[in-house]
């Protein structure tokens, strides 16, 4: 079910270490296989984990994990979204772009 397109901030990163630093566990913040690349993190007060997200270029991406950057960014009203990918190479190539996201809630 579609909720709203937002304009936000898209970053990416992998679960390793290279990115996850001594955090990396494999596990997202919703104790899903970090591993899985159909995943995004986000701060859940700004859209809640489970949300799936619909991302230029990208395609669609559930919410199901978060972390410190896109918490500080909703704390200053940004949606920030970290696209999880699987090489780090792939990651920066990706870099930073500020784009529209399509929100939609999973139907019941």
């Amino acid at each position: 079910e579609y909720v709203k397109t937002v304009f936000a901030k898209v970053t990416a990163y992998t679960p390793g270490p290279e990115s996850c630093g001594d955090s990396a566990d494999g596990r997202t913040s919703i104790m899903k296989n970090a591993w899985r690349m159909n995943g995004v993190a986000t701060d859940p007060r700004a859209v809640p984990y489970g949300s799936l997200l619909e991302i230029p270029e990208i395609g669609l991406k559930e919410v199901d994990d978060t972390g410190g950057a896109m918490r500080r960014s909703w704390d200053l009203g940004v949606y920030h979204f970290d696209v999880r990918f699987l090489r780090p190479g792939d990651a920066r190539v990706w870099g930073i772009r500020w784009v529209p996201v399509k929100v939609y809630r999973k139907k019941s």
